[in-house]
Protein backbone atom coordinates (compact mmCIF):
# COMPACT_ATOMS: atom_id res chain seq x y z
CA UNK A 1 0.00 0.00 0.00
CA UNK A 2 1.39 3.27 -1.07
CA UNK A 3 2.40 5.62 1.64
CA UNK A 4 -0.52 8.43 0.12
CA UNK A 5 -3.12 6.02 0.18
CA UNK A 6 -2.21 5.59 3.85
CA UNK A 7 -1.92 8.89 4.68
CA UNK A 8 -5.41 9.27 2.85
CA UNK A 9 -6.62 6.89 5.14
CA UNK A 10 -5.30 8.35 8.68
CA UNK A 11 -8.75 10.65 9.40
CA UNK A 12 -11.11 7.87 9.05
CA UNK A 13 -9.42 5.41 11.44
CA UNK A 14 -8.53 8.30 13.56
CA UNK A 15 -12.42 8.86 13.91
CA UNK A 16 -13.53 5.07 13.84
CA UNK A 17 -11.40 5.08 17.11
CA UNK A 18 -12.76 7.90 18.71
CA UNK A 19 -16.33 7.40 17.90
CA UNK A 20 -15.96 3.64 19.01
CA UNK A 21 -16.60 2.38 15.69
CA UNK A 22 -20.61 2.90 16.30
CA UNK A 23 -21.07 6.49 15.33
CA UNK A 24 -21.51 8.49 11.93
CA UNK A 25 -17.86 10.80 11.13
CA UNK A 26 -18.56 13.99 9.50
CA UNK A 27 -18.54 14.01 6.22
CA UNK A 28 -15.44 15.80 5.89
CA UNK A 29 -13.42 12.55 6.98
CA UNK A 30 -15.29 10.14 5.21
CA UNK A 31 -15.66 11.41 1.70
CA UNK A 32 -13.02 13.33 0.20
CA UNK A 33 -12.85 14.26 -3.43
CA UNK A 34 -10.80 12.05 -6.21
CA UNK A 35 -7.65 13.45 -6.72
CA UNK A 36 -7.37 12.27 -10.19
CA UNK A 37 -11.18 12.22 -10.96
CA UNK A 38 -11.35 12.29 -15.05
CA UNK A 39 -14.66 14.44 -16.45
CA UNK A 40 -16.54 10.98 -17.99
CA UNK A 41 -15.91 7.33 -16.43
CA UNK A 42 -13.23 5.87 -18.60
CA UNK A 43 -11.78 1.87 -18.56
CA UNK A 44 -8.18 2.42 -19.49
CA UNK A 45 -6.98 2.49 -15.94
CA UNK A 46 -5.46 -0.71 -14.58
CA UNK A 47 -5.62 -2.29 -11.03
CA UNK A 48 -2.11 -2.45 -9.44
CA UNK A 49 -1.69 -6.59 -8.68
CA UNK A 50 0.68 -6.82 -6.35
CA UNK A 51 0.83 -10.71 -6.69
CA UNK A 52 0.14 -13.51 -8.82
CA UNK A 53 -0.56 -16.73 -7.05
CA UNK A 54 -0.59 -19.95 -9.53
CA UNK A 55 0.89 -23.32 -9.39
CA UNK A 56 4.46 -24.04 -10.03
CA UNK A 57 3.44 -26.93 -12.49
CA UNK A 58 0.71 -27.96 -14.35
CA UNK A 59 -0.36 -30.93 -16.47
CA UNK A 60 -1.28 -29.72 -20.31
CA UNK A 61 -4.88 -31.06 -19.33
CA UNK A 62 -5.38 -29.50 -16.59
CA UNK A 63 -7.41 -25.98 -15.98
CA UNK A 64 -5.13 -23.22 -14.81
CA UNK A 65 -6.55 -20.79 -12.04
CA UNK A 66 -4.84 -17.72 -11.61
CA UNK A 67 -5.65 -15.31 -8.60
CA UNK A 68 -4.86 -11.89 -8.85
CA UNK A 69 -4.24 -9.64 -5.33
CA UNK A 70 -3.69 -6.05 -5.05
CA UNK A 71 -5.52 -2.84 -5.26
CA UNK A 72 -8.69 -1.93 -7.94
CA UNK A 73 -8.17 1.61 -6.55
CA UNK A 74 -7.41 4.42 -3.75
CA UNK A 75 -11.13 5.11 -3.24
CA UNK A 76 -14.63 3.99 -3.33
CA UNK A 77 -14.99 5.34 -6.52
CA UNK A 78 -13.00 3.11 -8.53
CA UNK A 79 -14.21 -0.31 -9.83
CA UNK A 80 -12.86 -3.53 -11.85
CA UNK A 81 -14.80 -3.94 -14.92
CA UNK A 82 -13.25 -6.83 -16.46
CA UNK A 83 -9.76 -8.45 -17.17
CA UNK A 84 -8.67 -9.11 -20.47
CA UNK A 85 -6.53 -11.71 -21.60
CA UNK A 86 -4.12 -12.27 -24.34
CA UNK A 87 -2.99 -15.61 -25.03
CA UNK A 88 -0.76 -17.22 -27.33
CA UNK A 89 0.42 -21.18 -26.70
CA UNK A 90 3.60 -20.08 -24.83
CA UNK A 91 2.52 -17.08 -22.33
CA UNK A 92 -0.81 -15.13 -21.24
CA UNK A 93 -1.07 -11.40 -20.94
CA UNK A 94 -3.90 -10.41 -18.12
CA UNK A 95 -4.84 -6.56 -17.62
CA UNK A 96 -7.56 -5.53 -14.89
CA UNK A 97 -9.20 -3.15 -16.29
CA UNK A 98 -10.78 -0.13 -13.80
CA UNK A 99 -12.80 2.52 -14.56
CA UNK A 100 -13.84 5.66 -11.99
CA UNK A 101 -17.46 5.96 -11.91
CA UNK A 102 -16.94 10.20 -12.93
CA UNK A 103 -17.93 11.39 -8.98
CA UNK A 104 -16.21 14.28 -7.71
CA UNK A 105 -17.05 12.83 -3.70
CA UNK A 106 -15.87 9.56 -3.04
CA UNK A 107 -15.36 6.87 -0.16
CA UNK A 108 -12.03 6.72 1.30
CA UNK A 109 -12.40 3.11 1.55
CA UNK A 110 -9.27 1.13 -0.88
CA UNK A 111 -11.07 -1.16 -3.34
CA UNK A 112 -9.10 -4.06 -2.83
CA UNK A 113 -8.35 -6.56 -5.79
CA UNK A 114 -9.20 -10.23 -4.94
CA UNK A 115 -10.33 -12.16 -8.46
CA UNK A 116 -9.85 -15.49 -9.70
CA UNK A 117 -9.34 -16.39 -13.26
CA UNK A 118 -9.16 -19.63 -14.97
CA UNK A 119 -7.72 -20.31 -18.22
CA UNK A 120 -8.91 -23.66 -20.04
CA UNK A 121 -6.52 -26.22 -21.67
CA UNK A 122 -4.69 -27.45 -23.36
CA UNK A 123 -1.19 -26.08 -22.67
CA UNK A 124 2.19 -26.74 -24.40
CA UNK A 125 4.66 -28.13 -22.48
CA UNK A 126 7.29 -26.92 -20.76
CA UNK A 127 7.00 -23.10 -19.51
CA UNK A 128 4.03 -20.67 -19.29
CA UNK A 129 4.63 -17.29 -18.67
CA UNK A 130 1.94 -14.99 -16.97
CA UNK A 131 2.61 -11.66 -17.49
CA UNK A 132 0.41 -8.66 -15.69
CA UNK A 133 1.08 -5.10 -17.21
CA UNK A 134 1.10 -2.09 -14.41
CA UNK A 135 0.56 1.71 -15.13
CA UNK A 136 3.46 3.09 -12.55
CA UNK A 137 5.54 -0.06 -11.43
CA UNK A 138 7.31 -3.03 -12.74
CA UNK A 139 4.86 -5.93 -14.72
CA UNK A 140 3.97 -8.82 -12.69
CA UNK A 141 5.29 -12.06 -14.06
CA UNK A 142 5.48 -15.59 -12.97
CA UNK A 143 6.48 -18.95 -14.74
CA UNK A 144 4.39 -22.22 -14.62
CA UNK A 145 6.07 -25.36 -15.46
CA UNK A 146 3.34 -27.45 -17.84
CA UNK A 147 3.96 -31.26 -18.02
CA UNK A 148 2.58 -34.25 -19.49
CA UNK A 149 -0.40 -35.77 -17.24
CA UNK A 150 0.51 -38.47 -15.11
CA UNK A 151 0.33 -41.68 -16.99
CA UNK A 152 1.73 -40.10 -20.05
CA UNK A 153 5.20 -40.46 -21.03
Amino acid sequence: MSADVVRSMIPMLLCAVIAGGGATCSAASDVAPSPSAPDTPTDTLLATVDTVQAPARLATTDTLRLRLRGMVGPNGCYSLVRIEKDRTPERVILRPIVRHSGQSMCTMAVVSLDETIALAPPFRKGQFRIVVPQTDRPKVRRTIQVESPAGDG
